[in-house]
């Protein structure tokens, strides 16, 4: 007794065409996932999935997808967490001293210093303002410093209120004059009697001689 109209359905097409992702779009995806060269945009491993790395930036630009299911992002993002300061961005100390070694290695450390730089009493600033505010200032120093550089000096975050520059010897004295008794933009708005900071320096003259970054 059953009847075949009862069971008829009638289906009706919702597909919509996705939108036409601009330029800029995939560049900044592509950016967001460690990939900022033609090389890294075209590895196209497909194990995300898709037949290419443009197919996957298509499918996370439409909500299809999320940056973290492309291993090569997960790859980058690891080796990115393992070689910067979370708080400052710079490269960190692992990456000092490979730097460092991979110099004395190559015989190109002639014209070149260590410089060791650490902020006076900062723990009473952060005793004194809380951790948050110290982490502003250190982020405001590690950008000041960073102006100071010349084209072949580098930067580093050695921990805490530690700073590490592998600096062409004759910017040293200039660098170290102009990161002393700095003025910051987030000591200024705390009103205290703190105003600028002071700092500390050893400083290691390069000649050639080292067998590694321990000598």
């Amino acid at each position: 007794q059953l009847k075949p109209e009862d069971f008829y359905r009638e289906f009706h097409e919702h597909y919509e065409q996705p939108f036409d992702i601009p330029d800029e779009t995939y560049e900044e995806i592509f950016n967001s996932m460690h990939k900022t060269t033609p090389e890294s945009r075209q590895i196209d491993c497909q194990s995300c999935g898709y037949r290419s790395c443009r197919q996957m930036v298509f499918a996370i630009a439409n909500g299809y997808n999320t940056i973290s299911n492309c291993v090569q992002y997960e790859k980058a993002e690891n080796y990115r967490l393992y070689t910067t300061d979370k708080l400052t961005g710079l490269p960190n100390n692992n990456v000092y001293l490979q730097t460092l070694d991979t110099m004395i290695k190559a015989g190109s450390t002639n014209g070149f210093a260590v410089i060791q730089i650490n902020i006076k009493n900062f723990m009473l600033i952060n005793n004194r303002f809380g951790f948050s505010t110290g982490n502003s200032i250190l982020t405001d120093f590690s950008n000041h410093l960073r102006h100071l550089l010349g084209s072949e000096d580098k930067l580093f975050q050695a921990g805490g209120d530690n700073f590490i520059s592998i600096m062409k010897k004759e910017h040293v004295n200039n660098f170290i004059f102009q990161a002393n008794r700095l003025s910051l933009p987030t000591l200024e708005q705390e009103n205290s009697d703190i105003r600028k900071l002071s700092i500390r320096c050893g400083v290691y003259e390069l000649d050639g001689t080292e067998s590694d970054h321990e000598t």
